[in-house]
């Protein structure tokens, strides 16, 4: 799986300071071959599945991944790659990367049986939450 410029391994999960790295080891590459960043983007693709039982999120989910790559993922490569659980636990998940350098977020519905169900509970219950309180991610941290 690739974090922007960077690497993560299935054993890992993909943290905003992965994001966060590799954008900027993208523009300091640009910078030092003598590219002009201002003008740069990016766009964090992830997997989500909204369920208030986080167990059978992940099992939803996983099926659709599964079938849908015609792969056979690890646990660990799914919680890298998705956002899973009740609506409270998907807000808190992506609230982490707040501040990591991605400039948006592509949110994929990891099913594909309940497309109108998942979305309307990522518009109504997650994405109106996701950008109140703290800022996410922090270098301090």
């Amino acid at each position: 799986m690739r974090a922007l410029g960077g690497r993560v391994d299935d054993a890992q999960c993909l943290t905003a300071r992965h994001i966060y790295d590799s954008w900027a080891q993208i523009l300091a590459v640009a910078k030092e071959n003598g590219r002009a960043t201002d003008h740069f983007d990016n766009c964090f693709y992830h997997h989500i599945y909204i369920d208030e039982d986080k167990t059978r999120a992940l099992h939803e989910a996983r099926s659709f991944l599964d079938r849908y790559y015609s792969a056979n993922y690890t646990e660990e490569r799914l919680r890298s790659w998705l956002t899973c659980g009740s609506a409270r636990e998907c807000i808190a998940d992506l609230r982490k990367f707040r501040g990591s350098g991605a400039h948006r977020i592509t949110l994929r519905l990891s099913t594909e049986k309940k497309e109108s169900e998942q979305f309307d509970k990522l518009v109504n219950d997650v994405l109106p939450y996701v950008n109140e309180g703290s800022t996410g991610f922090s270098l301090n941290a």
